[in-house]
């Protein structure tokens, strides 16, 4: 099965002209969306002060009257690993979601806690150039572009927005946020979004149930401090063949393709959350960290 990070896939954008496209509501009813996250204290549980990385996949499964109208139920399966702590499995019902097709609207119940202002609102598309983002920290955040991307054989518009550090992110019609299907970007809490997929169209990529990093069993590495605000360090089982470091917006930071070492150590050049690939006994992992 083909496994493709979605923010590689989006990168391309058509050139028609988005503005006569129709609006694209969510499929809840086949879509998967298999997120990130890495926040203080954990979404899915409770961990107190804790760090938590999780990694679930979110499909909807059945209906749910709300106030008389129709919700889909959205469930998650994946796992979460707290700092220092062995991962283990979370699974459980996350929220009721709705499209609002003729008002271009993606409502959402649920008891989680978000870090944007969201009641019912999770995603608004009646959005244009200029226009501030929906879940960001900073009020400098705005709409600079908007286009089309073209995934699971159908067009979706996309409005890309840029942050007070110049980094450029996007909300998707149909799909979400490069943030994850709920993102979280606001302080110590980040996400993203790692695939997207659609059980009823054999062209999307398939987004697998998330596992913790080991390779058949027996071959490991680890990356560490995550978080970090300086270097961080890549420890392996096996010596290390490649080394590439990027940062959410593919821009390679840092690359190595002659590494054969077990431990390597690498500064991070700003703030942000990076993409780190190696290669190990011919296999291609990827993982990602953040500098504080």
């Amino acid at each position: 099965m083909r496994k493709i990070l979605i923010l590689i896939t989006i990168s391309i954008y058509s050139s028609i002209d988005s503005s006569s496209q129709n609006y694209k509501p969510f499929n809840f009813e086949n879509g998967e969306w298999v997120c990130y996250y890495y926040t203080k204290g954990g979404i899915f549980d409770t961990y107190g002060n804790v760090y938590v990385h999780e990694r679930v996949k979110y499909y909807c499964q059945g209906d749910t009257l709300i106030s008389d109208t129709l919700y889909k139920k959205m469930y998650y399966v994946g796992y979460a690993q707290p700092y220092l702590q062995p991962p283990h499995d979370i699974s459980g019902y996350y929220a009721a979601v709705r499209n609002d097709t003729i008002n271009k609207k993606v409502l959402i119940k649920s008891d989680h806690i978000f870090d944007f202002a969201v009641t019912d609102l999770l995603y608004d598309f009646n959005i244009n150039i200029g226009d501030p983002c929906q879940y960001c920290c900073q009020d400098t955040s705005v709409i600079t572009v908007i286009d089309s991307v073209l995934y699971c054989d159908s067009y979706h518009k996309r409005y890309r927005f840029t942050d007070a550090l110049n980094n450029t992110y996007s909300i998707i019609e149909g799909i979400g946020s490069t943030f994850g299907l709920t993102p979280r970007h606001c302080g110590v809490n980040s996400s993203w979004l790692v695939c997207y997929s659609e059980n009823d169209v054999p062209a999307c990529d398939t987004c697998d149930i998330p596992v913790s990093i080991i390779i058949n069993n027996e071959t490991k590495f680890d990356i560490f401090p995550n978080p970090t605000n300086d270097y961080i360090n890549i420890d392996s089982e096996f010596p290390v063949s490649l080394l590439e470091i990027s940062d959410i917006s593919g821009r390679i930071v840092y690359c190595d393709i002659n590494v054969s070492r077990n431990m390597t150590r690498v500064s991070l050049p700003y703030k942000g959350i990076f993409i780190v690939k190696i290669r190990i006994r011919d296999q291609i992992l990827t993982s990602k960290v953040i500098k504080i």
